[in-house]
């Protein structure tokens, strides 16, 4: 079985759930890719060994992915311009939070771009307004 997880950052020293349902899943021998929508933690390499998660499928923001979310948005203008259509939609009366979704969004693209290629079994969102983008996404195009 296949699981995305997708979170704000991850590892993170105060949160402790994520990696407690991760841990659980691979013990019952899922692959767990866990994408994350910031940058690493500085401390993440001890923070995985510390927590159990050594080898873990990780990936978090970085330059490239960036590019690849904006790639991806070239390549896939209908399902950009819907989401940040849907986006607008629903989050016109809060345009601090309606600001921040559009900068994670080449991110988002990425991480669907990747669960189009490679999609998982399940996905799973970790605490937050801005992972649920890909909810909106999954159910329109996964």
């Amino acid at each position: 079985m296949d699981v995305v997880f997708v979170t704000m950052v991850f590892p993170w020293p105060s949160e402790a759930f994520a990696g407690v349902e991760v841990r659980a899943l691979r013990a019952a021998g899922a692959h767990v890719r866990v994408r994350a929508l910031r940058a690493r933690h500085t401390r993440a390499d001890a923070l995985l060994t510390d927590g159990g998660l050594g080898g873990l499928d990780l990936d978090s923001w970085s330059a490239r992915s960036v590019l690849a979310g904006l790639i991806f948005s070239l390549r896939h203008p209908w399902m950009a311009v819907s989401t940040f259509a849907w986006l607008v939609r629903h989050g016109w009366r809060r345009p601090v939070l309606l600001a921040r979704c559009a900068l994670l969004l080449p991110r988002l693209f990425a991480i669907f771009g990747e669960c189009l290629t490679r999609p998982p079994r399940a996905l799973v969102l970790v605490w937050g307004h801005y992972p649920s983008v890909l909810a909106y996404m999954a159910s329109r195009w996964l």
